[in-house]
């Protein structure tokens, strides 16, 4: 998967070019936006693409830091008629004459809506514009009107730049309070003033002289037995690892003690593809020993990337970290969407053409997202946790943000009560992995292309279509692994057994082999389960506070109360992933993350356990 930014402009009216909006004014504005909000250096831009219709109505706009290379997609192909581009993998054919049947109506809709990959889709003739994004929006589509304009995007706060005419973004108090309720956007909306994400498997679509309109795309119709599923989504992985891998120099997979980054090396694995494995952590972490012996049993390579550590003056280990970089980073990389407790990488890098580089992001989907493991539960407890996944720190908003808040989240207590396991796999689908993943995928693929099979549009419109009690025990899962290989589907895991045998064998598995199969155990105390950003230490806990509380008239405390967030700083065990994304919203709010460079901000130290 590759990021590639994209803007889609089309005029409301038909009447004759002197007589409406210039579309001038609107590509001097993307100009100046994308000079503001470029996520890579602005000397790594490899190419830009432009297309305006012949009567000046529609304008799509596309720029990358690719450069040409076998193994990347040109995610563009345009004529004097017509334009078709995409963001990130489309696996499908782009006949002749797509653009107009796209753009003039719904005939040629499931061409897109069953492509393989992972991908948001543009069309734009003189006739209108019209933008895909895939059922699980893990490349989303944004967009914003005015009286003369549609604007589409794949980032929403080029979307707002663009349309606003500004370079300085207004944002939304509402979706600033759901990036520190929640870490990622809770609602259609965005930071950012007037700009709402396409909703998932839509296409939002205007024809010049008509409404603009956002439809849904049909559900696919899964096989009715359970294995026939198993076995399309195991070939489906394997597809998708062989046409991913094409042409690639050098594949890497990374590999933990988890059952999706299995799935991924399994199949590529029964692929027949030469790979290399990697692991992040310190060598007794229990996701390098299993990664180190999964490398053995499939006899490939295997590395470790243990966390970079230095000495304390009292001759302890530490970590130095910089939260100013890092926020700036992630900010910058992730649109505005994410707070900085979720890592990003570096865009000071040039991309690197070559490596396939392999994840098992999005296998979530696979288990029924968020209803995983609470099968059995009691409705009471799940709608807690349909309570606590929207806010889980209540007491932090202002009285006026809260039931604002409340009420534009209410929709999923209301689908909690309703149908309480499967409102918790949608949720999953519709924002962890629609808002929270799609935003945090934008950081690794600036540098080189990073592959999200679990993720194929084409599967995961099959998986939707299954009932969450197929999913959630993770029966659907083992039968893949067992199918793609069945020594890792009995192999052991990190802290979780599968679901469906948790508490005593269940079938699928030898019963005899219950025993062998127990996970290793995560201690967070030692080393091994040690997690800096939630025990970060005297230095960093300081920095918060004095970043945060130094100035009563910010912005933030319009969202937030002040006295809540000094609590929270001045306690003597930190809320960690609370207090990185207050951090984040004070830095959003700043424009600290529309400096073309890093602010200034020093290395800090945290202290690491011995062992």
């Amino acid at each position: 998967m590759t990021v590639r930014i994209v803007l889609a402009v089309a005029a409301r009216s038909t009447a004759p070019t002197a007589d409406r909006a210039p579309l001038r004014a609107v590509d001097e504005a993307a100009n100046r936006a994308f000079g503001v909000l470029c996520p890579w250096r602005a000397d790594f831009t490899e190419f830009e693409r432009r297309w305006a219709s012949p009567e000046r109505r529609t304008l799509v706009r596309l720029w990358s830091n690719e450069p040409e290379h076998p193994t990347l997609q040109p995610g563009w192909q345009a004529t004097a008629h017509g334009v078709v581009c995409w963001s990130g993998l489309f696996g499908a054919a782009t006949p002749p004459g797509l653009a107009r049947s796209l753009t003039r109506g719904p005939d040629h809709d499931l061409h897109i809506a069953d492509a393989p990959g992972i991908f948001a889709f543009f069309a734009a003739t003189d006739d209108g514009v019209a933008a895909f994004t895939n059922v699980h929006r893990a490349n989303s589509v944004f967009w914003a009107q005015d009286a003369d304009f549609v604007y589409l995007g794949t980032h929403a706060s080029l979307v707002h730049l663009v349309a606003s005419r500004s370079l300085r973004p207004t944002y939304d108090p509402l979706g600033v309070a759901s990036l520190i309720c929640a870490g990622h956007p809770t609602t259609e909306g965005t930071p950012f003033a007037g700009v709402t994400s396409a909703r998932p498997g839509e296409v939002a679509r205007l024809r010049t002289g008509h409404p603009f309109r956002r439809t849904p795309l049909p559900a696919a119709s899964p096989p009715d037995d359970v294995d026939a599923v198993a076995a399309m989504i195991a070939e489906r992985l394997v597809a998708s690892c062989v046409t991913e891998a094409a042409g690639a120099s050098d594949i890497r997979a990374s590999v933990t003690g988890g059952k999706d980054s299995r799935l991924v090396v399994a199949a590529l694995h029964a692929g027949g593809l030469s790979f290399s494995t990697s692991t992040t952590g310190f060598p007794e972490h229990p996701d390098v020993r299993i990664g180190r012996e999964i490398a053995r049993l499939l006899d490939v390579p295997h590395q470790i990337y243990p966390p970079r550590t230095g000495r304390r003056r009292d001759g302890g280990q530490a970590l130095t970290v910089n939260p100013v970089r890092r926020t700036w980073n992630c900010l910058r990389r992730s649109d505005g969407m994410l707070s900085s407790y979720s890592n990003s990488v570096d865009g000071q890098f040039p991309f690197r053409p070559g490596p396939a580089t392999f994840n098992g992001v999005g296998g979530e989907l696979l288990r029924g997202g968020l209803a995983h493991g609470w099968g059995g539960r009691p409705a009471a407890r799940l709608h807690r946790a349909m309570d606590y996944l929207l806010l889980a720190e209540p007491w932090i908003l202002t009285p006026g943000m809260r039931r604002r808040y409340d009420a534009a989240t209410d929709v999923w207590r209301q689908r909690s009560q309703a149908a309480p396991m499967q409102a918790l796999a949608d949720y999953h689908r519709i924002y962890r992995t629609g808002r929270w993943a799609a935003a945090g995928r934008h950081g690794p693929s600036l540098l080189a292309s990073t592959s999200s099979v679990l993720m194929d549009n084409a599967m995961i419109r099959v998986v939707v279509g299954l009932p969450v009690s197929e999913l959630h025990d993770e029966r659907l899962v083992a039968r893949v692994l067992g199918k793609l290989n069945p020594t890792l589907q009995r192999f052991v895991f990190c802290a979780q057994r599968w679901d469906f045998e948790r508490e005593r064998p269940a079938g699928i598995l030898p019963a005899a082999e219950w025993a062998d199969r127990a996970p290793l155990p995560m201690v967070s105390e030692r080393r091994s389960g040690f997690n800096w950003r939630l025990s970060y230490g005297a230095e960093v806990a300081a920095f918060f506070r004095r970043e945060l509380l130094a100035d009563g008239s910010s912005a933030l405390f319009d969202i937030v109360d002040r006295d809540a967030v000094s609590a929270v700083l001045n306690a003597d065990k930190p809320a960690g992933r609370l207090v990185w994304r207050l951090y984040s919203a004070h830095f959003l709010l700043s424009n600290s993350w529309l400096d073309p460079t890093a602010p200034a901000g020093g290395q800090l130290s945290v202290p690491v356990p011995t062992a």
